[in-house]
């Protein structure tokens, strides 16, 4: 198995390996799990000893971060703070970073929906679609249902500012 093994995937010259690990970077779309497993894939072929893994593997994540927050909180941290520390830092920025995004999203459709409710023809107000309080009601300019007299367009009660002075705001 092990000849198998070396046959498809030839050996690689630990320096070489060790360059290529040291420009490893994170991606925006990647997440530290992904990203650390990706680093440790290559640290394999750089004849680290497990320990050296851990901390080159700590070092790319504080150098490799696209979240500066993140990097300056890594930066900030004692010796002792290790690999799988710095894994579960990072799941909470990454959970965090999740809750501002729908946060965001949410006051985004929030404001989308406040677009949708514009001045109705039929009454005059703000309100949901179909949920006109003038439907069922009469005009009392022209006779015709569903509308009320202030925005009344067949008369041509309902254009004028002088002549909607003079009736207040009569709902039918």
């Amino acid at each position: 198995l092990q000849k198998f093994k070396e046959q498809l995937e030839p050996a690689e010259n630990f320096r070489v390996s060790r360059l290529r690990l040291m420009g490893y970077r994170q991606r925006k779309d990647e997440s530290l799990d992904d990203f650390v497993n990706r680093a440790k894939l290559q640290a394999q072929k750089c004849d680290f000893s497990t320990d050296e893994i851990n901390e080159r593997l700590l070092e790319l994540i504080i150098a490799g971060t696209p979240d500066p927050d993140f990097q300056k909180s890594l930066l900030s941290k004692e010796k002792a703070f290790t690999l799988e520390d710095a894994l579960k830092l990072g799941r909470t920025y990454e959970a965090t970073a999740a809750h501002v995004k729908d946060l965001k999203d949410m006051q985004t459709s929030v404001s989308i929906e406040t677009i949708k409710y514009r001045d109705c023809n039929n009454c005059g107000t703000k309100h949901a679609p179909k949920k006109c309080p003038a439907f069922g009601s009469n005009c009392r300019a022209c006779g015709k249902a569903n509308h009320w007299a202030k925005v009344c367009r067949s008369s041509g009660r309902g254009s004028s500012p002088q002549q909607q002075q003079g009736r207040g705001t009569q709902r039918t």
